[in-house]
């Protein structure tokens, strides 16, 4: 149907019954809807990036400040993940972090335990700034 659809002129989550109005700034020009549209692998490497919780609550937080520190990360998503804080700390230096380091995503300093933006930071932003502001909706909704 014309106008409808996930690029046309309203966005609605049918499980949530929420409408969303196309020119909501994250489906605009700059966000998640240009990405779609492109196509462009670099999409694909962010999805990549987003799925794991580990990598998301570490891009989150980057979101929301510019700088982490690794010990209170590891220590926050050990404590509220029910994980080891030590084999949480090996994934995040051996898998998670050189990941999200090689796609641009962070910058990883070993030496002071700290992770900042990185120079494709930018590029996942539109796609984190959804799931933060849509997060209550979407756990407070569910789909059967």
């Amino acid at each position: 149907m014309p106008g409808a659809g996930p690029f046309g002129d309203s966005r609605e989550t049918p499980c949530l019954g929420v409408s969303r109005p196309s020119r909501d700034a994250r489906w605009g020009p700059t966000g998640v809807a240009r990405m779609v549209a492109a196509g462009s692998p670099r999409l694909d490497e962010a999805f990549d990036a987003l799925g794991n919780v580990h990598r998301r609550q570490l891009l989150m937080s980057l979101r929301r400040r510019r700088r982490a520190r690794l010990d209170a990360a590891t220590r926050d998503a050990a404590v509220g993940g029910g994980r080891d804080r030590d084999r949480l700390t090996v994934e995040l230096f051996h898998v998670h972090l050189p990941k999200l380091a090689d796609a641009g995503f962070v910058e990883w300093n070993r030496r002071r335990g700290s992770v900042t933006r990185g120079p494709r930071f930018d590029e996942i932003e539109p796609l984190l700034r959804f799931l933060d502001e849509d997060a209550s909706e979407l756990s407070a909704g569910g789909c059967d």
